[in-house]
């Protein structure tokens, strides 16, 4: 199990850091901690896409919203758009989304 979700977790990173070097850019990713929240997010959230999985670990590692969307190539507003259907999904607690990431 724990291979699978290395794997995934490297898919997401490639695709962040677009097949440049993850372990010169971006090799603080790879910490256990991050990997033991994917594990979670594909146990509890098994329904969710790839860009899904890279939206909650993104905001599990504390980057601003416009971050995000920079790196994902989209406007502000196209990010907030995105924010406000994977709550729907993860379920409406009436809590803010980056509260529900960080107690996962």
């Amino acid at each position: 199990m724990e291979r699978k979700v290395l794997l995934a977790f490297r898919g997401i990173v490639d695709s962040l850091f677009k097949g440049k070097d993850v372990f010169v850019m971006g090799g603080y990713l790879l910490e256990k901690e991050h990997l033991m929240f994917l594990e979670r997010v594909h146990r509890v959230y098994p329904h969710l896409t790839r860009d899904d999985t890279l939206i909650m670990l993104l905001v599990r590692m504390r980057f601003r919203n416009t971050e995000i969307a920079r790196m994902l190539h989209v406007k502000p507003a196209s990010f907030r758009l995105r924010r406000w259907r994977l709550k729907k999904k993860l379920g409406d607690s009436g809590m803010d989304l980056r509260c529900m990431i960080m107690k996962l």
